[in-house]
């Protein structure tokens, strides 16, 4: 129902259902007013539909993109249900020098990184080439509630992501109180925003995108006890 939404971008109501785990999709889709035919490097793929950041791009708003994924399983399932194509390899393997083979464009409009462990997020990013590539915005895992030693890693990201001019718009983004993530966009962009967006730190993502919280819970809770009792 739009009338929770903070903000009316472009095309809201093709939303029936979001399908991140924190409304990731829902940031790119607020950062850049539900563009259409946009591009995305999808780093950790998963599951093609549960918890994807990029299916609803790709579903309702015609976003191309690459996806790599390392698990055999969810690269096939990718395969049989989505559209654009994700390569079944090892993230730290790939060679990002060659993403124009694959991607038309040197902007690339969303960048997900999301591998584990940690550490290996931070490989994945120091191999991508900010020179020849930019994206107009990022989603990073961090994992901090894993492990406290993450907290370092997050801030070697933070240090290397801002290096090439992006601006940490909200931090340690938190799931059930679990601190994970944190969400970049292009400070080339910035002043184009069709939202005045503020940097926050350690929020819940609902509260990010969702006014009244009190009624969208109530509802969200009967939309799941649908899905779960008649949708089996």
């Amino acid at each position: 129902n739009k009338k929770f939404f903070k903000y009316q971008f472009e095309g809201v109501d093709k939303i029936q259902f979001n399908y991140s785990q924190s409304y990731q999709d829902l940031f790119v889709l607020t950062v850049l007013n539900g563009k259409t035919e946009g591009s995305y490097l999808e780093i950790g793929s998963g599951s093609p539909t549960y918890i994807s950041n990029t299916y609803l791009l790709e579903q309702k708003y015609g976003w191309t993109g690459l996806g790599i994924e390392q698990n055999n399983k969810l690269a096939n399932e990718h395969k049989k249900n989505r559209k654009n194509l994700v390569i079944n390899t090892d993230a730290l393997k790939f060679d990002y020098f060659e993403l124009d083979n694959y991607l038309s464009v040197s902007t690339i409009d969303y960048l997900q990184i999301d591998i584990e462990p940690a550490e290996n997020n931070l490989k994945v990013l120091k191999k991508i080439p900010f020179d020849k590539y930019e994206f107009n915005v990022i989603t990073y895992e961090t994992d901090i509630y894993v492990s406290s030693q993450n907290k370092n890693l997050a801030e070697s990201a933070r240090s290397y992501i801002k290096s090439f001019d992006y601006v940490l718009i909200k931090k340690d983004v938190k799931q059930n109180e679990k601190v994970y993530e944190d969400w970049y966009v292009n400070k080339k962009i910035i002043d184009d925003l069709t939202f005045p967006y503020l940097f926050e730190e350690c929020i819940n993502a609902n509260e990010i995108f969702f006014k009244n919280l009190n009624s969208f819970q109530n509802a969200s809770a009967i939309i799941k006890y649908y899905l779960k009792n008649f949708f089996r």
